[in-house]
């Protein structure tokens, strides 16, 4: 798999094809506590693409996604020669 640079909330690498679980920021939330994406290349970028949640499937798959470097602090990613040494700025583990 094709590394994208960026590391998990354990340090492990996130690769283009990975699917990685994150909580969700409301536990009221019609997702429940968590949602699992997969990470996919558009053009250049890693992408989060909604997979499913803790309560099923409430989006369709792929119909929501946003740039893998929004869950990381930019002014730490501008700073850091070597991405792997900053963290999500909230939990994501890779699941598979």
């Amino acid at each position: 798999m094709i590394e994208t640079g960026m590391v998990d909330s354990d340090g492990k690498a996130i690769c283009i094809g990975s699917k990685v679980r994150i909580p969700t920021m409301d536990e009221d939330s019609p997702h429940g506590p968590w949602c699992e994406y997969t990470i996919e290349q558009k053009g250049m970028i890693p992408f989060v693409v909604y997979h499913h949640s803790a309560e099923g499937q409430i989006f369709p798959k792929g119909g929501v996604s946003c740039p893998l470097t929004n869950f990381y602090d930019a002014k730490e990613i501008s700073r850091s020669p070597d991405l792997s040494d900053c963290l999500p700025m909230d939990t994501i583990n890779i699941v598979s």
